[in-house]
């Protein structure tokens, strides 16, 4: 059963504000004290912020669809994401992910995983100084994601210093 918003409390709150973004936990945490939907004026949208209400939104796409958000134009050069699907397309989606990233996938890939970031941290340290602001800070997720995935096998040549 769908309850339908009769009234939410607005707020000036704004998600994008510079002192928000420096701390957006304490902000969200304001705004979640206001109620569990809130009105945000300046970009006309509900924001949904309580853990419970959350998971029934999440479970109700007809009501809550993904694909009604703000900020969003549809483009042919932007990949659609998951997250940003509702069914059926994403049911197809999720299920191929879900047997790329199952169980016994993620299993068979921790050693990787653990090995490949043992060997990151041993060549960072080797150089006695560790530049954290280099590019080897980042070469951890998608290196090791890159050459976990046989359909992914040339992305190391295709990212360079990254993998």
């Amino acid at each position: 059963m769908t309850t339908a918003v009769t009234h939410a409390p607005s707020s000036d709150y704004d998600p994008f504000d510079a002192e928000v973004l420096q701390d957006v936990h304490v902000h969200d945490g304001l705004l979640r004290e206001v109620a569990p939907v809130v009105h945000i004026d300046k970009y006309d949208f509900y924001a949904v912020t309580r853990h419970a209400e959350i998971q029934k939104a999440l479970r109700d796409w007809r009501t809550f669809s993904s694909t009604d958000r703000p900020f969003y134009q549809p483009n042919p050069f932007r990949p659609n994401a998951p997250l940003m699907q509702d069914p059926p397309d994403h049911t197809q989606t999720k299920s191929v992910m879900m047997r790329i990233f199952s169980k016994e996938n993620m299993a068979k890939m921790q050693a990787y995983f653990t090995e490949s970031a043992s060997h990151l941290v041993d060549d960072l340290l080797s150089g006695g100084v560790v530049d954290l602001d280099g590019y080897r800070d980042v070469a951890l997720p998608p290196g090791t994601c890159c050459r976990s995935f046989p359909m992914f096998s040339d992305c190391p040549r295709r990212a360079g210093n990254y993998c």
